[in-house]
Parts: structure tokens; sequence; C-alpha cells
């Protein structure tokens, strides 16, 4: 596939096909791969269209692999089902709406509505099915709980914030075959299921409760997006929701999967289980961090501290390289004068400078 990504950057770079622009990042979207998949986005126009097929023949022609065209769908956004219709009989692929699958999730689709998540219940439901939980001690139920039933759901799970419908009624249909119940039947629960759930030195049999599993998950793409912070995903995230990604507690541009994860955020931060000053990042050579706004000395960011020093400042995203040069502080501000006040200030920064 190295050799279709090369065809479809030279024939973005040579203007035969543009892709989407994101924001401010100069970020083009054109084409993304995984595996032997391929998702071309471009804006709606015919013209692309054709070219987009003029590439892929000329790839066959080259490469000796045809891209089977009659099994590749076409999405419009924005436009009408006839002129979706229209442009996949002109091409030869089939006009799909939204939402759809792909790769295992649904996208497009609204995960607030409970039908969205309709086959991950009927994926746990099946599972139960055929494993006959009357047939098994209450040993064997929990091997394959921990072993199989916990992590079904983990690929949702990591991408979406769950209702509290449906993580109801994940944890009853649990509920029912840890105590050997069936998709019909109920046994008698011997002990309170939020009792069964904790881990062993809170008395329970550590099987975890979906809810803090699910929010556990989304906290990982936070992670991610501080320790892989030049990546693709996290430009085109900043690129959409701002240099912060939402997580500086103003919130995202709008709604989506993404707003729903800083969500989840803004919700353990509020209920102080993951509090505020307990992320901290490493300076090493300061071209990572930004000084004003990151925490990387103390317990909040400096411009909490030093409100009046931060607002003087021209380049309030400015990195700690910028700002400490030498070992010696290097200062923009937007007045030569700054004030008694904020003099004072800069006395009080001076033992701030990192060794």
């Amino acid at each position: 596939m190295e050799g279709l990504h090369c065809a479809m950057s030279n024939a973005v770079s040579s203007r035969l096909i543009r892709g989407i622009k994101l924001g401010s990042f100069d970020i083009t979207l054109s084409h993304l791969f995984y595996a032997d998949d391929v998702v071309i986005t471009i804006d709606w126009n015919s013209r692309d269209i054709d070219n987009i097929i003029c590439v892929l023949n000329v790839f066959y022609l080259a490469s000796g692999v045809r891209i089977n065209i009659p099994k590749s769908n076409l999405y419009g956004i924005g436009v009408s089902n006839d002129e979706i219709s229209f442009l996949a009989s002109r091409t030869g692929c089939v006009a799909c709406s939204f939402p759809f699958t792909h790769l295992g999730l649904p996208i497009g689709a609204n995960m607030n509505l409970t039908s969205s998540w309709s086959v991950l219940i009927d994926r746990f439901q099946k599972r139960l099915a055929l494993w006959k939980a009357n047939l098994l001690s209450i040993g064997g139920h929990l091997t394959l709980f921990k072993a199989v039933l916990s992590s079904l759901g983990i690929y949702y799970l990591l991408n979406f914030k769950a209702p509290e419908t449906i993580l109801n009624t994940l944890e009853s249909i649990r509920s029912r075959f840890f105590w050997g119940g069936s998709q019909n039947s109920k046994n008698i629960a011997w002990v309170k299921w939020s009792q069964v759930l904790p881990s062993f030195d809170k008395g329970g049999l550590n099987i975890g409760c979906l809810k803090a599993f699910n929010l556990a998950l989304l906290q990982k793409w936070r992670w991610r997006m501080f320790s892989s912070p030049n990546t693709l995903w996290v430009n085109t995230i900043k690129a959409l929701h701002g240099q912060d990604s939402g997580l500086d507690n103003k919130g995202c541009s709008f709604n989506g999967t993404w707003s729903r994860i800083v969500g989840t955020s803004n919700f353990l931060h509020s209920k102080d289980i993951i509090p505020l000053n307990s992320f901290r990042f490493k300076v090493g050579y300061g071209t990572r961090i930004r000084f004003w706004k990151d925490i990387w000395i103390g317990d909040s960011p400096l411009l909490t501290r030093y409100n009046r020093l931060y607002r003087l400042d021209q380049d309030k995203d400015c990195l700690i390289i910028d700002r400490i040069v030498n070992g010696r502080w290097n200062w923009n501000w937007s007045r030569a004068n700054i004030g008694i006040q904020n003099m004072a200030y800069l006395r009080l920064t001076d033992g701030n400078k990192p060794n």
C-alpha cells in the first residue's frame, strides 16, 4: 500500500486531488490507510472523483494490484442522495449513507442513543448463550468472565462514552451470567453485585465496574495526546478544537466524539477523582512544554499564578525554550514599561527557573 500512498500524495501535491483542509494548522486530509483499507477524503466535486479513479487505474497498471471499485463505497456529507447516487453510478462505486460501520466501529452514529449500542449488547448476549452458564461452576464463571467477557466491549468503550442505560444493561447481563442464569432466566444473587465488582483488597472478586473501565479507557486518549503530540490525529484535534484541544476547561468548539471524551476528563476533575494538579510535565529541553499554560513547576500553570505577566506576553503559547535562553529570562512583553508590581512578580520568578 506504500505505492498507493505515494501515488495519492503526488496527486495531492500536483492538485489533481484536493483534500479537506482543517482549521489554521495547514493540515490537509486526503487519504488514510489501515492494513488494506483505504479512506479517501476530498471536497465534493466530480473532477476530484474522476481523478481518484484515474490514479487508482494508473496504480493498477504500474503495480498489478487492482482496487476493487464495485466493492468500494461512496459517502457524501452535506450533499443530496441523488447526487451521491449519480457519482456512484458514474464511478462504479456503491452509494451509501451515514451511519456505517468501519473497522468494527459505527461512523457518524449518535452514540448517545441506546440503539447505537445494540451491536455490543447482542455480542454480549450471544456469548452467554454459547457458554451455557448453568453447566459451569462459579469458579468457571469467574474465569471466563475475566478472560473474555470483561474485555468484550473494550473497542467500543475505548472510543465512546457509554450512556448510563447501556452500562446498566451490560452490568445486568454480566451479573446474570455470573450467578448462573441465562437470557430468559435469572438465578438467586447471593451477594449484591456492587460488592462483587471491587478489587480483592476491598472484599470483591476484582471484576471491575464497566463505568469506571469506560472512563479509564477514555483517559488514555489524553495520555496519548501528551505523550505523542506530533501525530496526525493530535494535530487534527487541535485544528478542530484549538491548541488546547478543549482540555483547558473551556470545552470544545462543537459536540462530537472528542467533546464527550473531554467531558469525561472534566467530570473526573470536578469530582476530584483526578485532581487538576496531578498532571506533570518533564521539562527536558523545554521544546514541547508551554511556558504559561502547562503545569511544569508547582501545582498550577504559571498563567494562574502570574496572570498580569501572562497578559503582557505577546506570545501566550510560547514554549519554555522560548523564555529561558542560556540560563537567563528572555521576555517578549507587549510594552516596555510593565509596571512596578509586575517587576516585583519578575523578581519572584527568578527562583523558579529550572536547573
